[in-house]
């Protein structure tokens, strides 16, 4: 299974026995980290692109279970997602 770069790791927590590593990405639409930028009337497809952070989840052997790079554009949308998969296992 492929895993994300390490080069961008900006946080790294155990949660239930698992590691999440978060990491830093560009995202596919940049426009979307301004200030002014309103989700309600784009017509991107902001739900199904790279955002600005991805995270991958680690078991106890450092094998890769889960990965997302899809529509997350701070660490804690990162922190929230990966927990639900953790929850879910």
């Amino acid at each position: 299974m492929n895993t994300l770069p390490t080069s961008d790791l900006v946080r790294s927590l155990k949660y239930k026995g698992y590691t999440i590593n978060i990491y830093k990405q560009a995202p596919d639409f940049p426009e979307v980290l301004n200030d002014d930028f309103n989700f309600d009337t784009t017509e991107l497809d902001i739900y199904h692109c790279k955002g600005s952070y991805s995270y991958e989840i680690l078991n106890g052997n450092n094998d890769v279970e889960e990965y997302d790079d899809q529509s997350m554009y701070d660490v804690g949308a990162c922190i929230e997602n990966a927990k639900k998969e953790i929850d879910y296992y």
